[in-house]
């Protein structure tokens, strides 16, 4: 591309979707080359210890023999030797599939040739661990899943070793050297991933990497919906946790830590509605039987319980004297976390189950007096759920209109102000910040593909970008988002791949990534393709108060002839306040035709068949967004048609209305119905929560001609 069209798409783009926009226009012109020195693949072999296994293939195999809570010098080196083997297995197949050529045998470390060594810093020998530079030594003796990769030559024989800090810093060694030659692996299976033919390896100077985050992480909710190609995605991009009940095969030998309960902790332990702390027997019956559950129970499996109560439930009046809602979680987690120390030292569990609770709803602050003196911060954190606008990144303080949320409760229903960004900011800031009695780990957990989404296509290229990095200025630790999907993936597979890269780097060059996504994903078509995404974005920016306030205050009026739009954020027509601009209705429709467009000049561009089938499948989930905004926007003409006494206008809308409906009616794509805990949606229509305004608009309107 010349520079001066360059120039003139970066005009054309500039006044609405912003310079992470531009950036990535920009470097999709520079194709950047890979460093390092070239030398022939047929060269090398693998090297690893199997040991004590009779096999690489049989240590590899292993996963479901290794008793993986096994903390014993036998149980741990069981425990490398599967990881390290299954990790020279996944090397060798990817120089097969680089080198186009038939794989070789993997040899045990030390033998003749040049070799691709995995390995740990503890299996190294002393004169491997004294030609180590002392730098790298250093750093990966500072903890967990940190690695290197380190040649060295003697004469003409060069070894590369990758050396973890432990099995699964091994195993990210292989991984990312081989992103080193060119891999990419982008989405699902083979298909997505980018494999280069190439005969060399470049072998790069000695570097070490550790994680930004300690714990990276995806969250399924309760059934573990996980398959081979979703773990070893996560595995290859670096993530080190999943969220589920269960176990299933291909999460240890990956290193994935396992947590779950959330709501379901206290039913799944007998207890009805929310611990009541000033009961004793209740408290004590919940607290053994969440030990019980751990030991033999659906929590068997747990690496890491979570702690939720039900969405502002009710709490016993009687636990007003230990303090705020926050306050008392703090008190019962203590107690879980005694109980599950002492049942751990008393061989009742077989290991020490970490305890997460939740900063979330009437918990969002943090606690208001002193912890008790022997809280057990190590093996105890926090997690701060931020349910917010994706109009805006999650400290900008332009953003600060309260969400409503209506709660149900036997004596009727009430209204409740939920924060956004500005307020879950400060809320955020005042847990990682240590001026307050807490004074342990904090997690970040996001909602870019929440339930009541359902799946729903929204990019988040610059919500990612902006969050990610200042999560990680603030200390937090462990960082996820709710609920992702384990197939299909479509547009969300960048979210994906974005959000995976910056858990490990959260400072990494997120234009460069996303030109090399879409240079390497659409090839010819990418222009067009990152233009529609960037349009997509914005047009789907406001879609948590479409899919939340919105929805619910159509329900509430569509009888009654009130005011629908009292938001800032959210307006029919374009509407720019001060602070709190969100994209309105109208300015969303509008994008969602520029999309339109530029998919079908992305379509259009595409010279292989492989772009054109990721094309195709953007715009098979793209029309379910398009859909469903169209649909809202002109429910909300019929509506304020209807309420301006224009009676003829309001049937045109709804005929327009109804035109998206039978369309989203059609929309029955697996994933809206893909094991999230809301109800399942039979279709589209359903997925857009506005039944009960659409049922009465239609037999207000729909028969007048």
């Amino acid at each position: 591309m010349q520079p001066w069209i360059v120039l003139a798409v970066l005009a054309a783009v500039s006044d609405t979707t912003g310079a992470l926009h531009q950036k990535t226009l920009e470097r999709l012109e520079r194709k950047p080359a890979l460093a390092g020195r070239t030398v022939p693949i047929a060269r090398f072999h693998v090297a690893v210890d199997w040991r004590p296994f009779g096999s690489v293939e049989e240590a590899a195999g292993a996963e479901a023999a290794i008793d993986w809570f096994d903390a014993t010098r036998q149980g741990v080196a069981r425990q490398a030797a599967c990881t390290l083997s299954f990790a020279a297995l996944e090397l060798r197949q990817y120089l097969a599939r680089m080198g186009q050529r038939q794989s070789s045998p993997i040899r045990v470390p030390g033998g003749e040739g040049d070799g691709l060594a995995i390995t740990t810093l503890g299996r190294l020998t002393s004169e491997q661990l004294a030609r180590m530079p002392a730098g790298i030594v250093e750093m990966l003796r500072g903890g967990p899943e940190r690695f290197a990769v380190v040649p060295f030559e003697d004469g003409s024989r060069m070894t590369v070793m990758m050396v973890g800090s432990d099995r699964i810093g091994a195993l990210y060694a292989v991984y990312d050297f081989l992103e080193r030659q060119g891999v990419r692996f982008i989405g699902l299976g083979e298909s997505e991933e980018v494999v280069p033919q190439r005969t060399d390896l470049l072998i790069p100077a000695a570097y070490s990497r550790k994680p930004g985050f300690g714990l990276r992480s995806l969250y399924g909710y309760r059934k573990n919906r996980g398959t081979e190609p979703f773990f070893s995605w996560m595995a290859k991009n670096k993530l080190n946790a999943w969220g589920a009940d269960d176990l299933l095969p291909g999460m240890r030998k990956r290193g994935f830590k396992l947590y779950g309960g959330n709501h379901w902790v206290q039913p799944e332990a007998g207890i009805r509605g929310n611990v009541c702390l000033s009961d004793e027997p209740q408290t004590e019956t919940f607290v053994r039987n969440v030990v019980n559950l751990l030991a033999d129970g659906i929590y068997k499996d747990l690496d890491i319980l979570e702690y939720l109560p039900a969405d502002w439930g009710v709490r016993c009046e009687e636990d007003n004297k230990f303090g705020s809602p926050t306050d008392r979680d703090v008190l019962l987690v203590h107690r879980l976390r005694k109980a599950i120390r002492a049942a751990s030292e008393a061989g009742r569990l077989r290991r020490d189950v970490q305890v997460f609770f939740y900063a979330y709803f009437d918990t969002v602050s943090p606690p208001t007096r002193p912890l008790p003196p022997d809280f057990d911060y190590q093996r105890t954190s926090v997690g701060f759920y931020a349910m917010r606008c994706f109009n805006h990144a999650i400290n900008d303080p332009s953003c600060n209109e309260a969400f409503v949320a209506y709660i149900k409760r036997a004596g009727g229903e009430f209204a409740v102000s939920r924060p956004v960004n500005a307020q879950l900011n400060a809320y955020l800031r005042l847990w990682t910040g240590g001026k307050t009695p807490w004074k342990g780990r904090v997690g970040y957990g996001d909602y870019y593909s929440m339930a009541r989404l359902f799946q729903i296509p929204n990019p988040l290229m610059n919500i990612i970008a902006a969050d990610i990095p200042y999560a990680h200025k603030l200390g937090v630790w462990d960082a996820r988002y709710m609920h992702p999907t384990t197939s299909d993936w479509g547009t969300k597979t960048l979210t994906n791949y974005q959000f995976a890269k910056m858990l490990w780097d959260p400072n990494l060059d997120v234009p460069a990534l996303l030109a090399e996504y879409f240079r390497l994903r659409y090839g010819a078509a990418a222009q067009p393709v990152c233009d529609f995404y960037f349009r997509l974005e914005r047009a789907m920016a406001n879609i948590m108060w479409l899919k939340g306030d919105f929805v619910d205050r159509f329900d509430r009026v569509h009888k009654m002839k009130d005011t629908l739009f009292i938001w800032d954020h959210l307006h029919l027509e374009p509407y720019q306040p001060a602070i709190n601009d969100g994209v309105d209705l109208e300015e969303s429709v509008t994008e969602m035709q520029r999309c339109r467009e530029l998919l079908g000049r992305a379509l259009a561009s595409a010279q292989d068949e492989a772009a054109q089938r990721r094309i195709r499948e953007d715009d098979t989930w793209f029309q379910y967004s398009s859909n469903t905004i169209h649909f809202y926007y002109h429910m909300a003409k019929t509506y304020t048609r209807w309420v301006a006494g224009d009676r003829p206008g309001a049937v045109r809308s709804f005929a327009e209305a109804e035109k998206h409906a039978t369309l989203l009616r059609a929309q029955t794509l697996p994933i809206l119905v893909q094991g999230v805990h809301q109800p399942n949606q039979a279709d589209g229509l359903e997925a857009a929560r506005l039944m009960p305004a659409y049922e009465h608009f239609k037999k207000e309107f729909g028969g007048t001609q």
